[in-house]
């Protein structure tokens, strides 16, 4: 933090101000960038509304005390997560339109259907390209880096281009009935891992190398036996130990390749390591894991738990997201690294059914980072249970005049018998 930085009560925070730090966790608040400059009288309202008394500024950023009230328009924003909150919040409530559609409202934030059908090709010829470029490596071809830099290239511009839809077509991927494949769930780690990194402001060779360590971090598997992973059961003890030997083994795979870096090495070797040191193969804690490595072990560690493995059913997101939450608040993954990852997918992640104040239900299709517990929803049934003509399409970080609608819970979609994919694909 700059020397130039001071603290100051909520009552003489103004328009103009640069704000470095609150007296809580964001994660307990509306706002993703954790830095930036104070624009909007709406925005000091909900810093009050959401109990903030103190907060730091920088006057070498923004205006100080006894500057008189100015907006700026521009400002590099980056992360500074404090300490995790005791729980994690649900959406307040917000107005919205009673006769909304999904053809005269459609709120921008929710991606159009050719939109996720552009994605979800990205995402499959990914699926594609990643296979073969791992066989050749098995092989002893050499790896094809031209190949991987032109597919990280493509799944980065889908993110800037549309994240909502790309996040829409890796869920819809999750979703499959079967266990999921190691090329179908590396891309969908490096998706994920991209979106974080992307949020986070990750310089472009940093964010590259991320994205191509998340690609490769699970190539070991693949000289691994493949009835391994087609097990409808739980692994046994002498099982587990052999699935724990593909770092080294992935890390051995790519040992000849001038094209990997270091960075991209580490993640390959360090991603099931964990920041209490119970991770393995090396049992390395705290800071001697690589960021990037922790960052592709959390995500890896999510997709896991979200798909359904070794005769373990999938979780739904929200689930998935408090398992998380409570192994950072453990220690096993930085704590930071977490909040990073609740902020960006959101605490009810694109693909989650809920159910709303009013008693209607949605399914979440969209998420904003800087607005993580305000999604957008297809609303697919009343109170009674009576599904809608057209679900109704609402962003709840838009306010409008309507019922008062807030997210009160998170829905099993299999115990509900309800199609999300159908729902996620639909126009």
């Amino acid at each position: 933090m700059s020397d130039t930085t001071k603290t100051i009560a909520i009552e003489e925070l103004k328009l103009g101000m640069y704000i470095e730090r609150l007296d809580r966790s964001w994660l307990t608040t509306p706002f993703f960038r954790h830095r930036f400059i104070l624009r909007d009288e709406e925005d000091i309202r909900l810093l009050k509304k959401y109990g903030i008394k103190r907060v730091v500024i920088d006057p070498a950023k923004g205006l100080d005390v006894e500057e008189p009230v100015a907006v700026v328009h521009t400002v590099a924003e980056q992360s500074n997560l404090p300490e995790p909150p005791p729980a994690i919040p649900t959406s307040a409530p917000v107005s919205v339109p009673a006769d909304s559609n999904s053809s005269a409202h459609r709120p921008a934030s929710i991606p159009s259907h050719e939109e996720v059908a552009i994605a979800g090709l990205v995402h499959s010829e990914s699926v594609t390209a990643i296979q073969r470029i791992v066989e050749g490596i098995t092989s002893a071809v050499r790896l094809d880096s031209p190949a991987l830099n032109t597919m990280v290239t493509r799944i980065r511009d889908r993110l800037i281009i549309n994240r909502s839809a790309m996040m829409t077509a890796t869920r819809l991927q999750q979703l499959q009935r079967f266990d999921a494949h190691i090329f179908s769930h590396v891309v969908n780690v490096s998706v994920l891992s991209m979106a974080i990194g992307i949020e986070q402001d990750l310089d472009g060779h940093t964010l590259e190398e991320l994205a191509l360590g998340a690609l490769l971090h699970d190539i070991g598997e693949t000289r691994l036996p493949l009835n391994l992973f087609r097990k409808g059961e739980a692994l046994t003890a002498s099982e587990r130990h052999l699935l724990h030997q593909h770092p080294p083994l992935g890390q051995a795979m790519v040992h000849d390749s001038s094209e990997i870096t270091e960075a991209i090495r580490r993640i390959i070797v360090e991603h099931h390591e964990r920041y209490d040191g119970s991770g393995y193969p090396s049992q390395l804690r705290g800071e001697a894991i690589a960021p990037l490595s922790q960052l592709v072990g959390l995500v890896d560690a999510y997709d896991t738990l979200v798909t359904s493995r070794y005769g373990r059913p999938a979780m739904t997101p929200p689930q998935a997201i408090r398992q998380i939450y409570k192994l950072g608040l453990a220690g096993q993954f930085h704590k930071t690294q977490v909040e990073h990852m609740i902020q960006c997918l959101g605490v009810y992640p694109i693909g989650s059914l809920v159910e709303l104040s009013t008693g209607e239900r949605a399914v979440v299709v969209s998420t904003k980072p800087e607005l993580s517990v305000k999604p957008s929803l297809k609303i697919i049934c009343d109170a009674k249970g009576h599904p809608y003509p057209s679900p109704l399409l609402i962003d709840l970080s838009e306010p409008d005049e309507g019922p008062t609608r807030a997210i009160l819970r998170d829905l099993d979609p299999q115990q509900e018998e309800c199609p999300i994919e159908t729902y996620l694909a639909a126009p």
